[in-house]
């Protein structure tokens, strides 16, 4: 009982020592922030006044002191992907780095769309698909993010990710209404998924939304006769002739269909037509006659080698 006492003061002085060596830890790993923070403001300076060499090697000081700093990390990330050139490594702390970022900072659309792209780039579907659904969800009104999450759901993986893609453009669809480009987006899907009732549905649904745009009506011809359904894509072709005679490209489109059945007198007759349009601009009247120039150039170079077979 004695040693009670000594024991007891013992302790409390091994206490006071561990308190005391926690301060000095504190203050030094303080002191560190502060350094890094000094020189990651240095960083970038010298990024402003294009010293990148310089600013590099401070980022990569100030990251040694402070290696939680995530803004020291994502400016980092920077010049390690410009090195990642010739080195994977650099390429693997770079994406790191770049993640650690936006894992810290999710609403950030700018180095989050970055980050997602380079995944895209570097074939890492799974983590592009997640980073664009997180800004998809912070960002849901803009549309470039929403077209991205879409596209990322859509580039391989599973039918239930082409089908949740579909259902992101069917929501845009509601927000924006219908388009072309946007239908575009869904057959190229529904193509994949093999489903050709869904591709002509879609056509089909662009035309009864709007009954006498020609455009739709073009669409829906040329979708019609990627499948072979020839006589329902001429009367689409004739309806837009019809619906607008004087818009070129309705005759336009229809040569280029008597073109893929090898009607070359159609084909002709429908050129010079769309070519004395008056809606239609001269670089399209002229993209229009070097198409046809080459069209005709390909078939009598065909005709001249079958003659030569034949000789």
């Amino acid at each position: 009982m004695k040693n009670l006492p000594i024991l007891i003061l013992t302790l409390l002085a091994l206490g006071a020592l561990t308190v005391m060596a926690k301060g000095r830890r504190d203050a030094a790993a303080s002191e560190d922030i502060r350094k890094a923070d000094y020189i990651y403001l240095e960083a970038l300076r010298a990024k402003s006044q294009g010293q990148h060499d310089a600013a590099y090697s401070l980022l990569e000081r100030a990251a040694e002191l402070n290696g939680d700093d995530k803004d020291v990390g994502v400016e980092l990330s920077i010049y390690l992907l410009k090195l990642s050139q010739t080195d994977s490594a650099q390429l693997d702390r770079s994406m790191q780095l770049l993640r650690d970022y936006n894992e810290a900072n999710p609403s950030d659309l700018y180095y989050g769309s970055r980050y997602a792209m380079l995944s895209e780039q570097l074939l890492n579907r799974d983590e592009a698909v997640r980073t664009w659904e997180r800004l998809h969800t912070y960002y849901p009104d803009r549309l470039e993010v929403t077209y991205r999450y879409a596209n990322a759901l859509g580039q391989g993986g599973t039918d239930a990710d082409r089908d949740r893609a579909i259902a992101v453009y069917d929501s845009v669809e509601v927000a924006e209404g219908m388009s072309i480009p946007l239908s575009s987006k869904k057959i190229q899907l529904y193509f994949s998924l093999q489903d050709t009732a869904s591709i002509l549905g879609e056509v089909d649904r662009l035309r009864a939304a709007s009954p006498k745009n020609v455009d739709y009506q073009i669409f829906s011809g040329d979708v019609y006769a990627m499948f072979g359904l020839n006589d329902q894509a001429k009367a689409f072709y004739d309806s837009a002739c019809v619906t607008d005679p004087s818009y070129g490209l309705a005759y336009y489109s229809r040569a280029q269909f008597y073109k893929s059945l090898g009607d070359s007198a159609a084909f002709n007759r429908e050129v010079f037509q769309a070519l004395q349009q008056k809606d239609l601009d001269v670089e399209t009247k002229l993209g229009i006659l070097r198409s046809y120039i080459q069209a005709v150039s390909y078939t009598h170079l065909r005709a001249h080698e079958t003659r030569g077979n034949l000789v």
